[in-house]
């Protein structure tokens, strides 16, 4: 019936093509701390595509494929494509922005053709190492385009095809971008949908990505939660003052002494003990944890700092948690309560405030749950600010309530010792 993909064989006519609709593209990153690394591109016909497009020609069609030097066979997800394959490795981010956002490796296509596809291609991804050591990514709303020519299948390449069939065709296609950093992925802004994160490695799926709310945006973790930094990481903090009060958390990065008040036989030895190995939280000086001591937002957005390897600028008021809630307002992790000041921060934190922000750490992938806000009993007295993050705390396994029946307690105080219960048992447990 559709004699036309017939003509459609050669590589460069399939390359030129990227863009419509028809063919799948998988984009495999591996990046190393010192921004080298390898990039591997497959790029091809669904054999699914083409039996469909074919029809009573796809036998023909199928060993074309099969019979031309220049065409790759490659499977991904089970499934097998025609194409072309390009392993690179690359020694900078420039270079690595050179190879996605160009066609310099497409060297079969004209000057025409890598200048149709340049145009829709070109700042699709910005990737940047920042002074101390972590990454941003940014994917543009031009990476959209991958996706939305649908209507340019039949058009374009004057195959006769309706809007089923188009829709058909959509469906088979696999335009993925996969990413291995040296450290943490956090989503900052964007649409989540058709992203998965976990840990170190980034998914985008191009086809599913929504860029309704802007750029897709992503940042790395200059440290794991190992506590183990990433190379190069700026010192620029080396000389700045340090100011602590009575409820200062003890931020110095010196190996923490056993607790006087942390015994072997407490419920929350274990979780302590991981947490200051690994650098998350620290003792109150004089060998205290404080494990019953209420938690402020100054010590949560020190945590969250320890955590995601944020790096704090000092301040002209000399309050000691200043970069770090700074930098937590900044990315949206916690409420806005004016300026960063003793009197606002040190303010004791709420479970729904401190849980809804943990689960924006997590809300990436599969949930382990399903639950609605109707299964928390108590779920009217979330504040709708809140809501929907504590929401994604129970279906991501952030938290479980306090009792059997789910219940939140929602403007309970956390302590000191159950914050470091809640991140062993997300983050830091086997």
């Amino acid at each position: 019936m559709k004699k036309k993909i017939l003509a459609l064989i050669t590589i460069v006519a399939m390359l030129a093509l990227l863009f419509s609709g028809c063919i799948s593209e998988i984009v495999e990153v591996n990046i190393n701390a010192d921004g080298s690394g390898s990039l591997l591109l497959r790029v091809g016909y669904d054999e699914l595509v083409i039996t469909e497009l074919a029809e009573e020609n796809a036998a023909e069609a199928i060993k074309s494929f099969e019979e031309n030097p220049d065409v790759d066979k490659f499977t991904y997800n089970g499934h097998t494509y025609y194409g072309k394959v390009i392993d690179k490795e690359f020694s900078s981010l420039e270079e690595l922005e050179g190879l996605i956002n160009s066609t310099d490796a497409f060297d079969e296509l004209d000057s025409e053709q890598k200048k149709e596809i340049e145009d829709i291609a070109n700042g699709v991804m910005q990737i940047t190492k920042n002074a101390d050591g972590s990454f941003t990514l940014v994917f543009s709303q031009k990476a959209a385009n991958a996706s939305a020519g649908a209507e340019s299948i039949g058009a374009e390449n004057e195959l006769d095809l309706d809007e089923e069939e188009i829709k058909e065709l959509m469906e088979m296609m696999t335009i993925l971008m996969e990413l291995d950093l040296p450290s943490r992925v956090r989503q900052v802004s964007g649409s989540k949908e058709g992203i998965s994160i976990s840990g170190n490695h980034l998914t985008i799926d191009i086809v599913k990505a929504g860029f309704d709310d802007g750029d897709l945006v992503f940042t790395t973790s200059s440290k794991d939660f190992s506590g183990e930094a990433a190379p190069e990481k700026s010192e620029d903090n080396a000389d700045k003052k340090e100011v602590k009060d009575e409820k200062a958390e003890d931020t110095s990065p010196k190996a923490e002494p056993a607790f006087t008040d942390v015994k072997s036989g407490d419920w929350f030895y274990e979780a302590v003990t991981a947490v200051c190995d690994r650098g998350v939280m620290r003792g109150m000086g004089n060998g205290r944890f404080e494990p019953n001591g209420k938690l402020t937002y100054a010590q949560f957005c020190t945590i969250l700092s320890n955590m995601l390897g944020w790096e704090n600028d000092a301040a002209e008021n000399n309050y000691w948690a200043y970069g770090a809630v700074e930098n937590a307002l900044e990315h949206g992790f916690v409420k806005d309560l004016g300026e960063i000041i003793p009197a606002n921060y040190d303010a004791e934190i709420t479970r729904e405030a401190a849980i809804a922000s943990m689960a924006k750490l997590v809300n990436t992938g599969a949930p382990v749950n399903s639950f609605t806000l109707e299964d928390i009993p108590d779920h009217d007295s979330i504040s709708p600010e809140y809501a929907e993050d504590v929401l994604c705390a129970y279906n991501y396994g952030v938290t479980s309530g306090v009792d059997e029946n789910r219940t939140f307690n929602p403007t309970k105080t956390l302590t000191r010792a159950e914050i470091s219960k809640l991140i062993f048992n997300v983050f830091l447990s086997e």
